[in-house]
């Protein structure tokens, strides 16, 4: 029959890093016992057969730019949320001006808003990876 490919929406990005929404946060961890922000963002995508670099800074080179205000579900959203120069930290844009990342200040991977002051006022760039 050959092969099938099967086309992945934004939406289906979505609804998988919502499967871990309260899951622990771990520095350096991509698994259901606990997950950092880009081992978050290398797992959601893994499941579609797209593999990512691991960590942020380089994520945030990966794919096509996008501006603020063209952002679609499963895009990716970048922080500077260490007060640095570099981008680290890395969420999942899900629509609604809402983002799916794990939090190091709730300890859990969570739903957060771009319009928050902390994250509108550290956003750096949006790749889009689909």
């Amino acid at each position: 029959m050959g092969d099938r490919v099967v086309r992945v929406d934004g939406r289906d990005v979505v609804r998988r890093a919502e499967a871990f929404l309260g899951t622990p946060y771990r520095f350096g961890g991509a698994s259901e016992r606990g997950m950092d922000c880009s081992g978050l963002v290398v797992r959601v995508y893994e499941a579609f057969g797209i593999a990512l670099p691991r960590r942020s800074r380089d994520q945030a080179r990966f794919g096509a730019p996008v501006p603020r205000d063209g952002l679609r579900p499963g895009d990716l959203v970048f922080f500077r949320a260490g007060g640095g120069r570099a981008v680290d930290h890395v969420g999942i844009y899900a629509g609604g001006g809402q983002f799916i990342h794990a939090s190091t200040r709730s300890r859990r991977v969570r739903y957060d808003r771009l319009d928050n002051r902390y994250f509108r006022n550290r956003f750096v760039t949006a790749r889009r990876i689909l």
